[in-house]
């Protein structure tokens, strides 16, 4: 049997608001008879084809169908996104990042004073770590979005558009100033958050929104306790495979204008004041 999500809706919705969910089964050798709705936050949800609910707590949910046939046999999941805000004001923090590195290729690290390059240097391929002090953010709080920009200090060459990486601290389980030798800043950790287009020299890069996967992660490095989260720059294979110097250099520690993270939220305090 195949289950699919026809709608919900709102979507998104607020805490105690009704949202309505339509789904539907098919089966080539026979029939539906049974139904079965979950959400990654309340739980089983419901066992009808379409419902209607009020109950569900503030979050990003992942809701589940699955569907199942006269065989007993149930269909894999069909699942969607949908996301229930506490019913509070809309406010934006934004951080500045505490600590940024170089890493070449292959792991290692360098602390490079003023040269936070991404690219093709004159010692190899380069990327950059940065780090953001995120403590401050209430686990309480729903995030609704999640950026980042970076200042151009110069650029060599044309370094081409960038990936915004999830690096090997995006979870915050390591502490990079603490870290020596080979690492796993350069290693990417699952899909890239979004790209940077090619930055230009002297100022900043426009916002750039992470998307849900940064939400996801940052959410989750404050629902257990953990006050630090990172990011990292990267060129694209053919950049870093080449010879040629071609290069960006950001703004990093002990400079003005580190990176910064914009977290946008919906909670009980304003703006850059965290509860």
């Amino acid at each position: 049997p195949t289950a699919t999500i026809t709608s919900i809706s709102p979507n998104p919705a607020t805490a105690g608001q009704t949202v309505t969910f339509t789904g539907s089964g098919t089966d080539l050798d026979g029939t539906i008879t049974a139904y079965e709705w979950t959400s990654s936050i309340n739980g089983l949800l419901s066992t009808a084809s379409t419902f209607s609910t009020s109950s569900l707590l503030p979050g990003t949910h992942t809701i589940s169908l699955r569907v199942r046939d006269n065989n007993n046999a149930w269909s894999a999941p069909a699942t969607d996104s949908l996301i229930v805000s506490s019913g509070g004001s809309e406010y934006q923090l934004t951080l500045t990042s505490t600590y940024s590195t170089d890493v070449n290729s292959s792991g290692t690290k360098y602390y490079h004073d003023g040269a936070d390059w991404v690219g093709r240097g004159n010692s190899g391929a380069l990327r950059a770590v940065n780090r953001w002090n995120i403590s401050g953010i209430d686990p309480s709080w729903t995030i609704t979005s999640v950026e980042v920009r970076f200042y151009t200090e110069s650029t060599a060459g044309s370094p081409g558009t960038l990936s915004l990486t999830r690096y090997g601290t995006s979870h915050g389980e390591d502490n990079p100033q603490a870290d020596t030798g080979a690492q796993v800043y350069s290693k990417i950790n699952n899909t890239p958050y979004a790209s940077l287009p090619e930055p230009s020299s002297g100022s900043w890069t426009p916002w750039i929104n992470l998307g849900p996967a940064a939400v996801a992660d940052i959410a989750w490095c404050r629902m257990g306790g953990l006050g630090t989260w990172s990011a990292g720059l990267k060129a694209s294979d053919a950049i870093e495979s080449g010879t040629t110097i071609r290069h960006a250099d950001f703004s990093e520690d002990n400079e003005t204008n580190n990176a910064e993270l914009r977290i946008t939220y919906i909670g009980g305090s304003s703006s850059n004041t965290p509860p």
